[in-house]
């Protein structure tokens, strides 16, 4: 989960690197490191704490050179400092390597290493990367062939590019798990762990593909794939990301900016998917047919953390409108559980950063045992993505780790398919209605932001350490998502439960202490919720209601209540998300938090 950047060609590297990590900060944030190369010298320079801080520290020193690497960090081997920082040098000083991933025999390379003479200076994996190299170097070998030869030793997920002080404008890049796309450009030659960092630096792409070892040089690059043992052909691909909508703009934090994007977010969901007059939905990269779609008996939706929520959301909705019987799992307990993979089950993946350890794990297995998938993805050119057919979400650069607008227009895609697959099995008979309903999310979503009124709710839930989130059916994934937001970004420990479940145990944990957010849908079987809220209160736990009618009985037994628009039941659980989210972020200003890089957390979990 750390973020690589490297640049040669004929312009200064430094503030090219600098500026690339500061784009990849959100991928690690606990230490960060460069190396610029000239000639028999590698200028290296790493810090302990954010790229600002490695900022500071390179105004003081001479950077000077056309060629270098960088990287960001969050510490999987060894803890967060200035040795474990990258970039690592193997004991000549000549070789250093920057590396996204995990060593997963990094014990045994240690003791190889070890019985060879070599000194280890710090903690981490990575180091073993460098020594392999830089032995490898010193018996002959070009930095280009080390490499490869060096990985031949390696078990484990790698992103990595190294570097020479005897062929200083050369960087090697390896692929084996971890996302890299090289840059091109009439100054120079880039990589980076993110197509992020190479806007306005880059003209075309290159996605590298596991098992890929890239020259990279001024004048362009070649690319080894030990697959298949020879040079690979690489497709250049234009960058769909531009300068604009990786900034702030007028908005103090990039949460608070994406909260905001959400009505754009949504509309680029549906856009030409769903639309009214037609009798289904249009979903490029969904390619069954009706009578394959029939002969499913089931639907598995897997995902990781926010994307694991919004499958319980797929599922029911699923299992409504298709018939077909359908569950949501995450993709590690998936992995775990070693399952039959049955050919009349379709199995759904969805990722916002499209490089998720465990869920690209799930998709490999799905496939190596003839499994159906489909995909559903943010990241255009990830490895998810390439992985499978799929639907892109069309959210847009997604900065905060806190996911906000990937998770609705993942609930809006899971929505589409499900219309989709319900238009194919014949349980819709008239999806009118629905795809009108979907139409509306756009300006639902931004009458909800323009009429939200929070009041003094964010400033009252800063005084507490624990909270309930509390939903009942569709509402249930939305209150699980709500309390993640808030553990995520304000720190208080927040769990979602169903209103359901909520006498059977968790009612022990309530009282004055002790507040609960109580999702009150009109669409609610029994009033399930509202009684759950009449329990609460009956214990003198605080309640707070997200409701779409503020009526004599939710004021009776309510606290604070937090109004939405009168919404459709299908489409409720997308934008009651909004006010949620508003919530977490408002509660977390109060309480001074960082609210973009919350301690612990990275945004794209490439490690399992």
């Amino acid at each position: 989960m750390c973020g690589v950047i490297g640049y040669t060609g004929s312009l200064e590297a430094e503030n090219i690197l600098l500026e690339g990590l500061s784009r990849l900060e959100y991928r690690g944030y606990d230490s960060a490191g460069l190396v610029v190369v000239k000639p028999n010298v590698l200028s290296v320079l790493k810090r302990q704490g954010r790229v600002a801080t490695l900022k500071e520290a390179a105004a003081c020193v001479d950077l000077e050179g056309k060629s270098g690497i960088a990287h960001t960090r969050w510490a999987t081997h060894g803890s967060p400092s200035d040795i474990n920082s990258h970039p690592h040098c193997d004991s000549s000083g000549k070789i250093a390597v920057v590396h996204n991933g995990i060593l997963e025999n990094y014990a045994e390379l240690r003791t190889l290493l070890e019985s060879r003479g070599v000194v280890f200076v710090s903690e981490t994996d990575t180091e073993c990367l460098a020594h392999l190299i830089g032995l490898s170097v010193s018996e002959g070998f070009s930095l280009y062939e080390a490499v490869k030869s060096s990985m031949e030793s390696v078990v484990g997920t790698v992103g990595m590019a190294a570097v020479s002080s005897d062929q200083p404008e050369e960087i090697v890049a390896v692929k084996m798990g971890s996302p890299l796309v090289i840059g091109t450009s009439s100054h120079g030659v880039s990589l980076a762990s993110d197509v992020a960092a190479l806007v306005g630096l880059a003209d075309k792409v290159v996605f590298l593909q596991d098992g890929d070892v890239a020259s990279i040089k001024p004048d362009g690059y070649t690319v080894f794939s030990t697959l298949s043992n020879k040079t690979r052909y690489c497709k250049e691909e234009n960058i769909d990301v531009e300068s604009k909508d990786l900034s702030l703009g007028a908005y103090e934090h990039y949460m608070l900016k994406e909260i905001h994007e959400q009505p754009e977010s949504l509309k680029r969901a549906i856009a030409g998917r769903a639309v009214s007059g037609l009798d289904d939905v249009r979903l490029g990269g969904f390619d069954m047919t009706d009578r394959e779609v029939r002969g499913l008996t089931n639907i598995h939706i897997i995902g990781c953390g926010s994307a694991f929520y919004a499958s319980l959301y797929g599922a029911m909705i699923t299992e409504r409108l298709s018939g077909i019987k359908s569950n949501a799992e995450t993709a590690g307990e998936f992995i775990a559980r070693k399952p039959r993979i049955d050919r009349k089950t379709l199995y759904v993946f969805l990722s916002q950063s499209g490089e998720t350890a465990d869920t690209l794990s799930a998709i490999n297995l799905v496939q190596n045992h003839g499994g159906r998938t489909l995909t559903l993805v943010n990241s255009v050119g990830s490895s998810i993505a390439r992985s499978s057919q799929g639907v892109y979400l069309h959210a847009g650069p997604e900065i905060s780790v806190a996911s906000t607008k990937a998770f609705t227009s993942m609930q809006t895609c899971l929505l589409l398919v499900a219309v989709k697959l319900g238009c194919s099995t014949g349980y819709i008979s008239n999806p009118g209605s629905i795809i009108s309903d979907i139409e509306t999310l756009p300006d639902l979503a931004l009458e909800t932001i323009e009429r939200l009124e929070l009041k003094s709710t964010p400033e009252l839930l800063s005084n507490f350490n624990s909270m309930y989130y509390i939903g009942y059916g569709l509402s249930l994934p939305t209150a699980l998502e709500g309390a993640q937001k808030m553990k995520e970004v304000s720190y208080i420990h927040a769990e979602g439960y169903s209103s359901a479940e909520l006498k059977h145990g968790p009612l022990a944990l309530v009282s004055a202490n002790f507040p609960s957010l109580v999702l009150v849908s009109p669409h609610d079987p029994g009033s399930r919720s509202l009684i759950a809220a009449q329990q609460i209160k009956a214990r003198s736990g605080h309640v707070i209601a997200v409701c779409q009618d503020i009526t004599s009985e939710v004021l009776s037994v309510c606290d604070d209540v937090i109004k939405v628009p009168k919404t459709p039941e299908l489409i409720a659980p997308i934008i009651t998300n909004i006010p949620l989210q508003m919530l977490a972020y408002r509660t977390s200003i109060v309480l001074g938090r960082d609210i973009d890089k919350p301690r612990n957390l990275a945004k794209s979990v490439t490690v399992a």
